[in-house]
């Protein structure tokens, strides 16, 4: 630590380092910094020390932090979300939606957000009550083509489904600013 009157150790170190190899009795400079660090307790040599130790710690930060941030950028985060997401989790499990292209499944996990937020239900509950509705639909369908349509939760999520799904959960849109 500085003091007023100490002289800090980064420029003491650049100071000794140019003054090396200079003789104390014809360079009244190298008589100078040797009195004033031996004021402070210190030494040339003990003030260089120190100095490299800082500056070797700081290169270690900064090569870690680089490391890290190398590492960071090389996550597909996308992927790392999805993997462990637990709406995706629910959704794969009852219905096809690990074969929908990421754009879509991103189009479901915005509904389903966009649906709790507006209503009581956590997330997890809307996916319920959505695979729920997509049970009963199929159900109620003989045609099968009709019931894979009324059978994928986008059916409910951003179909023509979405109205029964946001009166089950009790969805109040958010007021429209403008």
């Amino acid at each position: 630590m500085c003091t007023k009157d100490s002289l800090a150790e980064p420029f003491t170190a650049q100071l000794a380092k140019r003054l090396r190899g200079l003789d104390p009795r014809c360079s009244p400079l190298v008589g100078w910094l040797n009195e004033q660090l031996s004021q402070q307790g210190e030494s040339i040599d003990d003030m260089v020390q120190h100095a490299q130790q800082r500056q070797g710690a700081a290169n270690v930060t900064v090569r870690n932090v680089i490391t890290s941030m190398r590492f960071v950028s090389s996550i597909d985060w996308a992927e790392l979300f999805e993997s462990v997401s637990l709406v995706d989790r629910r959704l794969r499990q009852q219905s096809s939606f690990d074969q929908l292209d990421f754009p879509t499944r991103n189009q479901y996990r915005s509904a389903v957000e966009q649906l709790a937020r507006g209503s009581q239900y956590s997330e997890l509950e809307v996916v319920e009550a959505t695979l729920s509705l997509t049970h009963q639909a199929v159900a109620r369908h003989g045609d099968p083509i009709e019931a894979a349509r009324v059978g994928d939760p986008g059916y409910f999520l951003v179909g023509s489904g979405r109205v029964t799904l946001e009166q089950q959960i009790g969805f109040t849109p958010p007021p429209v600013s403008g």
